[in-house]
């Protein structure tokens, strides 16, 4: 048999099978989605389906507010140079702040390293000890008290 009997064959076959068939529960679905979407309130919607009335509002509000940003452009661009020259004031006196907040860091971190650490070392030792002690000593009331009771 040659490829285009081959073929010609096949597509015969394929085209003598049943077509698919969509469940039988998916047109009573599709209908109830329809019926949500139509009982949502005019605001769910999309603009279109909107109320005439609404729609005029809608559009007159939006044009309001483009002209409304128009006309404050000019004030608002002086707002925003004389903000800028704020930050640019403040920007400058950085260097003195950032030098100030630099010497207590160095302070801060002289304190750590000469009195706090040695402290905290100390400290955690001693610590350490005494739950090492504690421990040693619940065992041996443990222990004298499980003898006691053997007794």
């Amino acid at each position: 048999m040659e490829f285009s009997d081959l073929e010609r064959s096949v597509d015969r076959a394929l085209r003598q099978l049943p077509g698919p068939h969509a469940p039988h529960t998916l047109l009573p679905r599709v209908l109830a989605a329809a019926a949500r979407l139509a009982d949502r309130p005019w605001y769910a919607r999309t603009w279109f389906t909107w109320p005439l009335p609404v729609q005029a509002a809608a559009l007159v509000a939006a044009v309001a507010l483009i002209g409304v940003t128009f006309a404050l452009s000019a004030p608002m661009d002086a707002a925003g140079l004389q903000f800028s020259r704020y930050l640019t004031a403040a920007v400058s006196s950085m260097p003195g702040l950032l030098d100030v907040a630099t010497a207590m860091a160095t302070m801060v971190q002289v304190a750590w390293r000469s009195v706090l650490q040695p402290l905290a070392i100390f400290g955690f030792v001693v610590i350490v000890l005494m739950l090492l002690t504690g421990g040693a000593c619940w065992t041996v009331v443990n222990r004298l008290t499980l003898t006691s009771e053997k007794a």
